[in-house]
């Protein structure tokens, strides 16, 4: 089967998920992908479906982007952990960032819909949405998934639908467009790409 087949059916399968549950373009890729390309160049064939996707989401849910006000932390936390950690992706043992992939899918498959952070008090939704970006943008320098955990922390907000789709969107948008940048800036040749 030819590697530009499997590309597109891995982006096919890839934004199906995401049609359906506002996110999972680049958890059900990526897994496909890594096994015929390096991450790095998995995450720079990614990149403008992913910020297209997540672009037209956060587009079409712009009326709720006040919910920013409530969880910046984690966007800001989660970008600037992405950027500096690019580095990891491109130099990490490719079969041991495929063990990490499949345990992160594992537990975010089984976590996805779960109450995991259940009483968060209002005043103390800042803490837990910085802890949830640093969580997010330490795993996302591994493995290239920065969801896990804060899909479930949104999720523990009881969000509405829009609000959700929105914040997924931005947090994936400016989550994949560092880690772009950071491994760009640890010496990966993301326009060759």
């Amino acid at each position: 089967m030819s590697i530009l087949l499997i590309a597109f059916l891995a982006l096919f399968l890839g934004s199906f998920v995401k049609g359906a549950i506002g996110f999972g373009l680049p958890l059900i890729s990526t897994p496909i992908l890594v096994l015929f390309y390096p991450l790095g160049d998995v995450i720079t064939l990614l990149l403008l479906p992913v910020l297209v996707a997540n672009a037209q989401q956060c587009w079409a849910a712009r009326h709720f982007a006040y919910v920013l006000k409530r969880i910046w932390p984690m966007m800001v936390c989660n970008s600037v952990i992405l950027l500096c950690g690019g580095w990891f992706i491109v130099n990490l043992d490719v079969s041991i960032l495929r063990i990490f992939i499949g345990l992160l899918i594992i537990a975010h498959v089984f976590l996805a819909d779960r109450d995991i952070f259940w009483g968060i008090s209002e005043d103390r939704v800042g803490l837990y949405s910085a802890l949830c970006g640093i969580c997010s943008g330490v795993l996302g320098s591994l493995t290239s998934f920065m969801s896990f955990p804060s899909v479930q922390f949104l999720y523990s907000l009881k969000l509405d639908a829009n609000e959700f789709v929105f914040a997924v969107g931005v947090l994936l948008a400016t989550g994949f467009l560092s880690l772009w940048l950071g491994i760009g800036l640890s010496g990966f040749d993301v326009g060759q790409n």
